[in-house]
């Protein structure tokens, strides 16, 4: 028999040592939360806190709280300054810590309520397109494993945790009262510590924080506010967010010592008889604490049921996603969940399975596509299929194991929340598996219990859902992935109906015990090379070096059903200007809000449009007004409209008299500085001029581009080479020395080409909007679009399609002589465009632009029939004809690299001999020929100009000409009208007019060489007398029509309305030139006195307008013929000495 002595001083020595230790503890505790509180006063910050709710965040947590009320009760702080807490929901947590931070929450807020702290609390989740199975199942992104890069991490938890605090300052500026702290400095207190594990320690030093003290803290702070009172005006930029880790220090025994002593009925007791020193959201932590646990299975005995008491994890087990595919082969926290009833009926194995097939897509290489996007543009614009994109059937099975998820999680919550309901909960398996655990300490069991019957009436897992399906049916659609139109829409129809399930996937152990050891890397099957597909017919190296091809310049719209009606009678379909320039302008509103008795008003007193550019080339007063009336003016007045709706939706005050306020305050706000507008405005062109040679030679980028090879050292040193890195780049046939030296020389010009296109809604938010009010997604789910388009039975129609695709395809199958992997086959762009037109897509207007090119590149791939091969193995595409491996590739690539160089080589020589003219003083006979070149360009489009606003629209105007273009010659004559005002407004002698033909090189140049001045100014005279010759035919020639029509404006009282009408039939028929008519409309002309009247009036204005436009240009023609310039006269004093 074995007899224990006790020692009682041993025991006195244990407790002092104990209560030193926890009285430590607490000395700590306070310090901490008098340094925030110190912060809090004297440097007025907001805090926020990111938690997990986990043990690190939730020690964090309680500190910044706990300063936060002793501040507000102390009367040091005022009772409305924001605590910001944030909880990063990835959609994917497993289940108790989808569970715990929920439960948390909601007492959280309660304390803080009970304490009078302003406590913002959010449950933060990424944007729907960077959701797990939007973006990993998008044909975007393959599943990540530990054997590359995984970037989900970023994706789902650090970005939208960063983008959260800005969204905050945002709110704040609508929220009444609140505006002013939407330009404080907030500092994010983060539980990192250095005692968790050496990468945890190194990120902490890569940001910064492992070092950073308190005193440094603050001097950081102090820079911020010093730059943000600097910080005013247009371009204003977001404050820096600011980092701190208060527990760096903390050993993770301290972490757990001290959730045990937190609280009003803590886990444990003070040993000196201190009672509730930590004052906190909770009586007791016992339930996190046992959530860490002292299990051996790096999991603990409350999540996963363990009844055996092990050595302890030290409480470094860690719940991920539950898909998380970055662990090894066996997610040990995952499978352990799934050995007990608790978690089991919620869907724990189910979830688990899905993980691993995940994991099993992750590492396998015959899982992978040959996938056409992109393109070698230095390389012929061959089309590389490359092995980044998984199966069409993967990605399907993906989408339905996330549906089936989804849909059975709901089906499981409601039930237990109905046993709830009835008083009935002992009955579900899981709540009675943790009633019944006799492992689980009291305190612990009641607080489990608690949390598990709120918490599992909600679905656990809510990965995927119509709205996901919806974006990813767009996003396979714009990116070629070949399966039916409206698949992912259809396979989650099918679930919710109960039909098309199939059974969950394997788990890896019984994978491994039937197939073998699953191998994260089989050497067996490396990631094999892309393979290139011919675009052209003929490829010829030095012909390709000279003139690189445009693959966008085979783009041509794909037909489908809605082609069957003409283009003026089909909804569907825009026209859309193949060319843009960007007007960019400060607009100044003069804004008041004034209160009457029935209503608030907000009236605009005036707007002013000021530092308005095309381009880079400044507006003046003519141009502008111009422009004004083509867009500009309407889209001022929709800015302002939607700015003050906007304004009006977000205040949220019951009475008028705090209405009032907040959009008083609002205003001012909003108001207060000029508001950049920028807009679109078609059918202009950046035509490129002759801009000579500089002697000061800008920088350029190096042209050194390459296509990297992976590459790794074998066991014998010699670098073994592996599959090539594809990163494409534009061919270069210009040289450094003459990038840096070619002077840069354009012009705006006319273009009326176009596209035909299907009709794209964009959300017209503008810039200024976003920052104001909250960025909106690139591509997004438009609520009140997709209700309307659910309403009008847009999901019935949708799957109509999917189903007729899938019907035809296996129904012609022996006809058209289709394999299986046939009948999975890309179904059109149609899908994205359809529901970008009518249906629930919307776009961010900035990203229009991208997006088209995207839309355009599928179509080109699509059209050459690049989306065939994607359920299609490496052997058998190699063996298609016409098929080009990477190492053939490379060799042809090095043929036009070699083109290349001798291009470059020519541009070389070109450059050194300017270079040499300059510096001998010798190039301005240069110079005027490139401004001949210049005019030779200019002068003809100053003619259509002219022709096409006067001769060509008048005549329409006056039914003697029948206009069959694409766009209207209304649009025209408008569009050349500010055109000219444009380019001829400023002029007034022959030296402004070359200046809007040279850059200032040229002129300097020029002006330098009396001869060549000379020479310039002649060039121009010439040219600019074919114009003023133009101009006066044009005014000869409708000055008379104009008289007529003066004279006739009303029918006298002794004449018919048939003999008025006849008489201007006469007049328009015999003075407007024969060589301008085609077309006999007057004939059909049978108004009514008053709208013969009008029309005769209308016609006459805008006979005047044109010619007073014609005028205008016509003077500043006649200065440029006379005037000698201020050059001139010098020049030729100069010439007479010489």
């Amino acid at each position: 028999m074995t007899v224990n002595v006790f020692t009682p001083d041993t025991f006195g020595v244990l407790d002092d040592e104990q209560i030193q230790y926890q009285q430590l503890l607490i000395r700590t505790f306070e310090s901490t939360v008098e340094e925030i509180k110190t912060l809090l006063v004297e440097k007025k910050i907001i805090a926020h806190v990111p938690v997990s709710q986990g043990k690190d965040s939730t020690v964090v947590e309680i500190i910044v709280i706990e300063a936060y009320r002793r501040a507000i009760a102390e009367g040091l702080i005022e009772s409305d300054r924001p605590l910001i807490l944030s909880t990063v929901d990835t959609l994917n947590e497993s289940i108790p810590m989808k569970m715990y931070p929920t439960f948390a929450k909601r007492r959280i807020e309660a304390y803080a309520k009970e304490q009078g702290i302003n406590m913002y609390y959010d449950m933060v989740t990424p944007g729907l397109n960077d959701e797990y199975f939007v973006k990993f199942t998008g044909g975007q992104k393959l599943v990540p494993n530990a054997s590359r890069r995984g970037d989900c991490s970023i994706i789902l938890k650090v970005e939208p945790s960063e983008s959260y605090v800005r969204t905050m300052r945002e709110r704040f500026r609508s929220i009444e009262g609140m505006q002013h702290y939407a330009e404080t400095t907030v500092v994010t207190f983060v539980g990192s510590r250095t005692d968790e594990g050496v990468r945890r320690s190194n990120n902490m030093n890569k940001q910064g924080l492992r070092s950073k003290q308190m005193s440094d803290l603050i001097a950081e702070i102090d820079k911020v506010n010093a730059l943000s009172s600097k910080n005013t005006g247009r371009g204003k930029k977001t404050p820096p967010l600011i980092k701190f880790a208060p527990i760096k220090q903390w050993s993770t025994d301290n972490v757990f010592d001290f959730l045990r002593l937190a609280g009003s009925r803590p886990v444990t007791r003070m040993l000196d008889g201190t009672r509730a020193p930590v004052p906190t959201f909770f009586e007791h932590f016992a339930l996190l604490l046992e959530i860490y646990g002292n299990g051996s299975n790096d999991v603990c005995e409350v999540v996963v049921g363990s009844t055996k008491q092990g050595s302890g994890c030290n409480g470094k087990a860690r719940y991920g996603c539950w898909n998380c595919t970055m662990v090894a082969t066996t997610d040990h926290s995952s499978t352990a969940l799934t050995q007990y009833p608790r978690w089991r009926a919620l869907g724990a194995e189910d979830a688990l399975r899905v993980r691993d097939f995940l994991y099993r897509l992750s590492c396998d290489m015959d899982a992978r596509a040959f996938h056409a996007r992109a393109f070698d543009p230095a390389g012929y614009n061959r089309v590389a299929l490359q092995p980044n994109v998984l199966k069409p059937k993967h990605l399907e099975k993906m989408v339905r194991f996330a549906s089936q998820l989804t849909v059975d999680s709901k089906r499981k919550a409601d039930a237990f929340a109905m046993l709830v309901a009835q008083g009935r909960e002992m009955e579900h398996e899981g709540y009675r598996d943790i009633y019944e655990d006799t492992m689980i300490p009291p305190k612990a069991k009641k607080a489990f219990l608690e949390m598990y019957k709120e918490c599992a009436q909600e679905p656990v897992f809510t990965s995927f859902s119509r709205e996901h399906a919806l974006l990813l049916s767009y996003r396979w659609s714009i990116d070629g992935i070949g399966a039916a139109p409206y698949r992912p829409l259809a396979i989650w129809e099918q679930t919710v109906k109960g039909e098309g399930r199939i059974p969950y996937p394997m788990l890896n152990s019984e994978y491994e015990a039937r197939f073998g050891q699953i191998k994260m890397i089989d050497k067996s099957k490396p990631l094999p090379d892309a393979l290139m597909v011919p675009v052209y017919r003929n490829e010829d190296p030095a012909l390709f070096a000279k003139a690189p091809d445009d693959l966008y310049a085979l783009w041509q719209r794909p037909n489908d059903s809605s082609d069957v009606m003409e283009e003026d009678r089909n909804c569907t379909l825009e026209r859309v200007a193949k060319h843009e320039a960007v007007f960019a302008a400060d607009v100044h509103f003069d804004v008041e809000v004034t209160r009457q008795a029935s209503a608030i008003k907000v009236r605009c007193n005036g707007v002013q449009v000021k530092n308005a550019k095309m381009g880079d080339k400044a507006l003046k007063p003519g141009a502008l007004a111009s422009l004004m009336s083509q867009g500009v003016k309407d889209e001022i007045d929709a800015l302002y409209t939607r700015l003050v709706e906007r304004m009006d939706g977000e205040i949220d005050a019951q009475d008028d008299d705090a209405r009032f306020a907040a959009l008083k305050k609002q205003v001012s706000s909003l108001f207060c500085k000029p508001l950049p507008l920028r807009r679109r405005i078609p059918h202009l062109r950046e035509l490129t001029l002759d801009g000579g040679f500089q002697a000061s030679g800008r920088k350029v980028k190096k042209k050194i581009n390459f296509t990297k090879r992976v590459g790794k050292m074998g066991k014998n040193g010699k670098m073994e080479k592996r599959n090539t890195r594809l990163a494409f780049y534009s061919p270069q046939n210009t040289s450094s020395l003459y990038d840096a030296h070619v002077g840069n020389l354009s012009v705006l010009v006319p273009d009326f080409s176009g596209n035909l296109q299907k009709y794209i809604r964009v959300n017209d938010m503008s810039e200024q909007e976003n920052d104001y009010f909250g960025a909106v997604e690139n591509l997004d789910i438009d609520r009140e679009a997709y209700r309307e388009w659910e309403a009008m039975g847009g999901v019935q129609a949708a799957i109509a399609e999917h189903d007729d695709f899938l019907r035809t395809r296996i129904k012609k199958r022996h006809v058209r002589g289709y394999r299986a992997k046939d009948l999975r086959a890309y179904g059109g762009t149609h899908v994205a465009e359809a529901m970008m037109a009518s249906g629930p897509i919307a776009v961010k207007k900035g990203y229009w632009s991208k997006l088209e090119k995207i839309l355009k590149r599928t179509q080109i791939f699509d059209a050459l029939g690049l989306f065939r091969f994607q359920s299609s193995n490496y052997e058998d595409i190699r063996r298609t004809p016409g098929i080009v491996t990477m190492d053939q590739h490379r060799k042809d690539k090095a043929e036009i690299v070699s083109s290349l160089r001798n291009e470059r080589s020519a541009t070389r020589r070109q450059a050194q001999k300017a270079l040499s003219l300059i510096a001998a003083g010798r190039y301005g006979a240069a110079v005027v020929e490139s401004l001949r070149a210049n005019l030779s360009m200019l002068t003809p489009v100053i003619d259509t100009a002219i022709n096409t606003m006067v001769n060509r629209r008048l005549a329409e105007e006056s039914k003697r000409h029948f206009h069959m273009g694409e766009v209207s010659l209304s649009r025209q004559s408008q569009m050349y009208r500010f055109w000219l005002l444009w380019f001829f407004e400023g002029i007034t002698d022959v030296d402004g007019f070359m200046r809007k033909l040279l850059n200032n090189n040229q002129w300097s140049l020029l002006t330098a060489d009396p001869k060549a001045y000379c020479a310039a100014v002649e060039a121009c005279q010439h040219a600019i007398a074919g114009v003023r010759a133009l101009m006066r035919q044009v005014d000869y020639d409708w000055s008379p029509v104009s008289a007529f029509l003066e004279q006739n404006l009303t029918c006298k009282d002794n004449v018919s309305v048939a003999d008025y009408r006849e008489e201007i039939r006469t007049g328009l028929r015999s003075l407007i030139p024969a060589e301008l008519c085609d077309h006999d409309g007057l004939n059909s002309w049978r108004p009514s006195q008053e709208f013969a009247e009008r029309y005769v009036s209308s016609l006459k204005e805008s006979i005047d307008n044109a010619l007073t436009v014609v005028q205008k240009i016509e003077s500043v023609a006649e200065s440029v013929h006379i005037a000698r310039g201020r050059m001139a006269t010098s020049g030729e004093k100069q010439l007479a000495l010489l």
